[in-house]
């Protein structure tokens, strides 16, 4: 029983593991316990040390590089697990280890981690807002009557000097409605205001351009037009 007893080592380790945040590593420290099976007649300690520290970090190294470090209890939870089970130390033959430890940041890690996360946020908080506002603006862009106030918002200190050509080349012509009769209704309305204003100074042609335009309502069928339209309701 002594000869068994003889046959076990343990050995405090400190080591640096990867995490999944690349440049941020996991201090470990801890304690691992090898055991020598009895027919081993003699043992280099040392070379049996170091074969155990690199089945360590070979068995560590994939379980802490998964974990986040904002999460340091769920690495070391999962850290723990695996190093609780018996496995056969490597190049060793006839040897086998279990270990525990306890894993931590350093300060600069800490600070590191938080302001890459943070900036993260950050993005991803832009990223959305970004997106909301492209859907706003779909949803906008769609109604020619939303895309026009929309225009006239955004450029409130262009409108005072603006002229109806600049308004049709600016506005229309990136924000007209897709259908072409809605447009063309426009440009006719509009015509026909501009005629009538240049003619404000000849009331003879003005009644006559009334009376002209009249019989072309009728003439293609658009009685309805001509009618006086009905008081608004109170």
């Amino acid at each position: 029983m002594r000869l068994g007893r003889s046959k076990r080592r343990r050995f405090e380790f400190s080591t640096e593991l990867a995490s999944r945040l690349e440049g941020v590593v996991f201090r470990a420290i801890g304690q691992i316990v090898v055991d020598v099976s009895e027919e081993s007649a003699r043992v280099d300690w040392a070379a049996t040390e170091a074969a155990a520290q690199s089945t360590l970090d070979a068995v560590a190294v994939p379980v802490t590089r998964a974990c986040s470090p904002l999460s340091t209890h769920v690495a070391q939870l999962q850290l723990s697990a695996h190093l609780a089970k018996r496995r056969p130390v490597h190049g060793s033959a006839g040897t086998f280890m279990t270990a525990h430890c306890r894993i931590t940041l350093s300060p600069e890690d800490e600070r590191r981690t938080r302001i890459f996360y943070d900036t993260v946020r950050s993005e991803q908080l832009q990223v959305a807002i970004d997106r909301e506002r492209l859907g706003y603006l779909r949803e906008v862009l769609e109604d020619p009557k939303l895309a026009r106030l929309w225009w006239l918002d955004r450029h409130e200190d262009q409108v005072a000097a603006m002229t109806w050509e600049e308004f049709d080349n600016t506005i229309l012509a990136e924000l007209a409605s897709t259908d072409e009769s809605v447009s063309r209704a426009e440009r006719v309305a509009r015509t026909i205001t501009q005629v009538f204003e240049e003619l404000a100074s000849n009331q003879a042609k003005q009644t006559q351009f009334l009376e002209l335009t009249e019989k072309v309502v009728k003439i293609m069928g658009w009685s309805q037009l001509s009618e006086e339209p009905e008081p608004p309701s109170e």
